[in-house]
């Protein structure tokens, strides 16, 4: 069940807070936590979920914490170098030059 709602969610277009609200991202971190362990591919799938909603919502530093789970869990789990590594990395970036006033776009930063 948990698998074909990700499924689903990874089949949507546009930004997470269209289709999670403030309430189902915490219920859903705190259920994942208690079914799956922190390496669980499932539980990694939901936190890019959970990055892409908060930061989309302004809330960059919770962004940041499930983007830094998601590059550990790359790291650790996909050792070596691969393009889902580089995209926890980029995102990991993206999310800090933000928490320090950096304006982010697409193909480019601005300074604070």
């Amino acid at each position: 069940k948990v698998e074909e709602l990700v499924q689903e969610w990874d089949r949507k277009e546009g930004s997470a807070a269209a289709y999670l609200t403030e309430e189902q991202a915490q219920r859903l971190e705190e259920n994942m936590a208690q079914l799956f362990s922190d390496r669980h591919w499932l539980r990694d799938r939901v936190a890019r979920h959970l990055v892409a909603y908060y930061e989309a919502a302004g809330d960059a530093k919770t962004a940041l914490s499930f983007a830094n789970r998601c590059a550990e869990f790359t790291a650790e789990v996909y050792p070596g170098f691969s393009a889902l590594q580089a995209w926890s990395m980029e995102t990991q970036g993206d999310l800090q030059l933000r928490l320090n006033c950096f304006q982010v776009g697409p193909d480019s930063v601005e300074g604070p």
